[in-house]
């Protein structure tokens, strides 16, 4: 099985199966669900990526879509000359994540491009049960700061 990664326009990826993949993601657990039904802005993504303010990579098995992950690019306004980057979700189908290297190499590929955009800041979440400190300080993330939210709906 050859597992590859390729940044794709999500208006393609939504001809793919995008979709279905999200919402098999949302029904694993994500943190959201329990207070939020699923409900993406498929339309705000395009206008997002025009701006180069958005990025999906896709997880493809033998050309198959199998995972992707959303990242959200933006300056710092703290410092005029730092771009940041909010990996802000990533997924991988369970099916494809045991002996693949898949989860390692995807946030490897993201790093590659985030770099060639001049991204200085890469930072992601880590969602309540997951317990994947281990995994990320391998990829060279360090805890910096532990991210609150409430949810006031």
């Amino acid at each position: 099985m050859k597992i590859s990664f390729t940044s794709e326009p999500i208006s393609y990826l939504l001809g793919c199966g995008l979709a279905a993949l999200a919402a098999q993601h949302w029904r694993e657990g994500a943190v959201q669900n329990r207070v939020h039904e699923f409900d993406p802005d498929w339309e705000g993504y395009p206008a997002m990526e025009r701006a180069n303010m958005f990025r999906v990579v896709a997880v493809r098995a033998d050309g198959k879509l199998v995972g992707y992950a959303g990242v959200r690019i933006f300056r710092s306004l703290l410092s005029r000359k730092q771009t940041c980057s909010f990996i802000q979700e990533y997924y991988i189908d369970p099916l494809y994540r045991p002996f693949t290297g898949a989860g390692i190499k995807l946030f490897r590929f993201i790093e590659t491009q985030l770099r060639a955009m001049n991204v200085s800041r890469e930072t992601i979440g880590e969602p309540p049960g997951l317990y994947l400190g281990k995994f990320f300080r391998h990829l060279g993330f360090v805890p910096r700061e532990r991210l609150w939210s409430k949810d006031l709906a």
